[in-house]
């Protein structure tokens, strides 16, 4: 199961249509656009800095957030010590493709 977080800090336990993976197109509607990789955040994540009980290994957010000028998404910003705009989805990495 993924995690979206608003840009407003509102959560929500998100599943995949098909109850097992996510599509491009699923998480491309979460964001508002074309998916990127927060590279902070699984850096994080893989240095052992998350929560052990976090399994969600990746952080997705909107490719162009800055570009559409997104509000500010604080806490995803603060989850992954940079600056993030817009809609993210936490997921683990074998939930997409």
């Amino acid at each position: 199961m993924a995690t979206l977080i608003y840009a407003d800090g509102e959560e929500k336990e998100v599943k995949p249509e098909d109850g097992s993976k996510f599509s491009l197109e699923e998480l491309q509607q979460f964001v508002g656009g074309n998916i990127q990789v927060v590279p902070s955040y699984s850096i994080l994540y893989n240095a052992g800095v998350m929560d052990e009980d976090n399994d969600q290994d990746v952080m997705l957010c909107n490719e162009e957030g800055l570009l559409h000028d997104l509000p500010l998404n604080i806490t995803a910003s603060v989850m992954s010590q940079d600056k993030i705009v817009g809609n993210v989805v936490l997921i683990s990495s074998g939930e997409w493709d």
